[in-house]
């Protein structure tokens, strides 16, 4: 089933789901520890995903693999925004905030490798609650993606909702410094740009 999820397979993968007793290696892990469903998010297969969701004979939904990355990680990772969305949206998946083996959220992932839609979704989720989240590399997804020189990615996690006016200072400010650090001087400008856009909303 892992192959037939990792090439979006959805026929072969329903008809396994719906073998009953005959087939009964539904939640079987790989050689790397991965599920047919980290299989199937890891190529954006939606409608596989989809498929694996829904069925009840899959319990390992929440399952993660020797990284400790969930299904979650590898689609944020990739940047396939409508598995990603897919996931959050279902209520069997738990581990929405789940931290890998290096500290990293599917934050973390999406905003580091620029995926600025799939940051926006999880941002949007009211499930996802571990925006902070720290690890022994950056502060957070923010300084992540600004000292990756993802300027739209830094300035969209900044004009959070979630963050109140003080919050996007201290943090901006942080941001800056860690994307002039690593040579990126026009995420920088942006995030400066953020940042004196606060300051007159303040006044």
């Amino acid at each position: 089933m892992h192959l037939a999820a990792r090439n979006g397979r959805k026929e072969i993968v329903e008809s396994l789901m719906k073998g009953g007793s005959r087939f009964t290696a539904v939640d079987v892990l790989d050689k790397d520890g991965w599920s047919a469903l980290h299989c199937a998010t890891w190529g954006g297969h939606l409608e596989v995903v989809k498929v694996i969701l829904k069925s009840l004979q899959f319990s390992a939904v929440d399952l993660v693999d020797k990284e400790e990355r969930t299904a979650l990680h590898l689609a944020a990772m990739k940047g396939h925004r409508k598995v990603v969305d897919m996931i959050l949206g279902s209520s069997r998946f738990i581990a929405v905030n789940a931290q890998d083996t290096e500290g990293w959220t599917a934050l973390h992932l999406a905003a580091g490798n620029g995926h600025k839609s799939v940051v926006e979704i999880i941002l949007q989720s009211p499930r996802f609650t571990a925006a902070d989240a720290e690890n022994e590399v950056v502060p957070n997804a923010l300084c992540l993606a600004a000292g990756n020189g993802h300027a739209e990615v830094a300035t969209l996690i900044l004009q959070s909702t979630r963050l109140s006016p003080e919050e996007v200072g201290r943090k901006a400010e942080t941001a800056k410094n860690w994307a002039s650090v690593n040579g990126h001087q026009s995420t920088a400008d942006a995030i400066d740009a953020v940042i004196e856009s606060n300051k007159s909303h303040q006044r």
